[in-house]
């Protein structure tokens, strides 16, 4: 799990906030979004090293498409629309990019 930030109001730097109790049980945390924000680009370099510093864009027509598998000719600002794409899905999320390096070493 990446570190906290120590100066952030809502978890107080334990990177864990409270949900509401329920009665019997215990008590319940959520992720802090200081935390989540760096687990999701975590999860963007893992598919692609240097994806998350990628420059970020309004809008991308690969968004909506998450769930295909897509054949793209990349262009100049192809690190941009993947970077914006998978800000946007849930950590949990897997993709990973091919290149033809990667196909003819297969």
């Amino acid at each position: 799990m990446p570190a906290p930030d120590s100066d952030c109001p809502r978890c107080d730097g334990t990177g864990m906030v409270p949900t509401e109790p329920r009665p019997p049980h215990p008590p319940s945390f959520t992720r802090c979004a200081c935390v989540l924000r760096l687990d999701i680009l975590r999860n963007v370099e893992q598919a692609m090293v240097g994806l998350s510093e990628a420059d970020p864009i309004q809008d991308s027509p690969l968004l909506g498409r998450e769930e295909d598998n897509l054949w793209i000719t990349a262009g100049e600002d192809f690190m941009s629309h993947l970077r914006h794409v998978g800000v946007r899905q849930p950590i949990s999320w897997l993709f990973k990019v091919i290149t033809d390096a990667d196909l003819t070493t297969a």
